[in-house]
């Protein structure tokens, strides 16, 4: 089963990434003790939406790719 992270779609990118940097995502990662790594598949949630996404380190920054929108 995939991870669930719980993210803010507001803190997208316009090539289709979100940044894995919000508090609630840190928190989530800490509480489960999960740690992201290049290629990780998560699905990525804001509670309204949810998509599939693949976490890549950008910049120095964890973000997760979204390959597709799940329906809800």
């Amino acid at each position: 089963m995939l991870p669930i992270l719980p993210v803010d779609f507001n803190n997208a990118d316009d090539d289709c990434t979100v940044r894995l940097v919000t508090q609630a995502t840190r928190a989530f990662l800490d509480q489960e003790s999960l740690q992201l790594y290049e290629g990780m598949d998560v699905l990525i949630t804001d509670e309204e939406l949810t998509a599939r996404a693949e976490v890549r380190l950008r910049d120095g920054v964890w973000v997760a790719v979204i390959q597709g929108w799940l329906d809800p």
